[in-house]
């Protein structure tokens, strides 16, 4: 799908807000995901990574595929702690969309120390969720070796709250807001040649 099908599916709401709806949160175009969950996978065949690690609900599908081109599980921390955990790591996260802090939590048993993790994600907006994976993947003692979002919207300060974070920031597709506040989907740095 060419950058100019997936801009026509992304509506701008104002507010920092886009709506994916027909691209990824509930109609699911897969070769889209497919081809950055490959160019994920690509970047990071050389590296060490045990496990892929995302919040769910949007950011399980994207991960999933780049688990599955990596040949490694998929951990996703869940909104909430259910019955059956055991014990947990736990970190709170403001919700955009839903406007509210909400508690994630991995069993403690998904991730072990020493591991290498690589974060997968749909959206890189204000960095909340993403800050709220390494904060757990710190308490797991793992070793967060990448962060991969399918969309990082440049206009939010998501992208700069993670400048201390010591391992590479990748985005498949940059979203910009031109003069006129329309939305303007690009390349991202790491995939120049993609499309």
């Amino acid at each position: 799908m060419l950058i100019d099908e997936i801009q026509e599916k992304l509506i701008y709401l104002g507010d920092g807000l886009v709506d994916a709806s027909t691209l990824l949160n509930h109609k699911v175009e897969v070769d889209v995901l497919s081809q950055a969950a490959e160019a994920f996978a690509a970047q990071f065949k050389h590296t060490r990574v045990d496990k892929v690690l995302t919040l769910e609900v949007s950011g399980i599908i994207p991960a999933l595929l780049t688990a599955t081109q990596l040949s490694i599980p998929l951990v996703y921390a869940r909104k909430g702690r259910r019955m059956t955990q055991q014990e947990c790591y736990e970190s709170s996260v403001k919700s955009r969309t839903a406007g509210n802090e909400t508690l994630v939590t991995v069993d403690n048993r998904m991730l072990e120390p020493g591991e290498c993790v690589l974060i997968v994600d749909d959206f890189l907006a204000r960095g909340e969720a993403i800050r709220g994976l390494l904060d757990i993947s710190r308490q797991a003692q793992a070793k967060v070796v990448g962060v991969c979002a399918v969309f990082t919207k440049m206009f939010e300060q998501g992208l700069q709250s993670l400048d201390e974070f010591q391992a590479p920031v990748l985005s498949y597709l940059e979203l910009h807001l031109d003069e006129d506040q329309q939305l303007v989907v690009k390349p991202g740095k790491a995939f120049p040649n993609l499309w």
